[in-house]
């Protein structure tokens, strides 16, 4: 199975991430970003504005670089670890 979900992210049909030491896979539907939270491990999916679009193309700009793509994870505490 791990190999058939490899082809798939080599071939672009899925994107595989890691998160934590840990790989998963999701389909590439939207960009987004994610909370992971420290305690539990959950891993919460999050949309950020267009505001780092604009920074992007700025680095891009300023450092004759070329982005193909990026990652952010927030690491934190979830609402019901907190709550603990």
């Amino acid at each position: 199975m791990y190999r058939e979900l490899m082809f798939l992210a080599k071939n672009n049909i899925v994107i595989k991430n890691t998160i934590g030491h840990k790989d998963f896979f999701e389909l590439p539907t939207d960009h987004h970003h994610h909370l992971v939270c420290t305690n539990c491990n959950a891993i919460k999916k999050v949309v950020i504005g267009r505001h780092l679009h604009k920074q992007e193309k700025q680095l891009e700009k300023e450092n004759g670089f070329v982005i193909k793509s990026h990652s952010i994870e927030f690491y934190g505490l979830c609402r019901d670890c907190r709550t603990e």
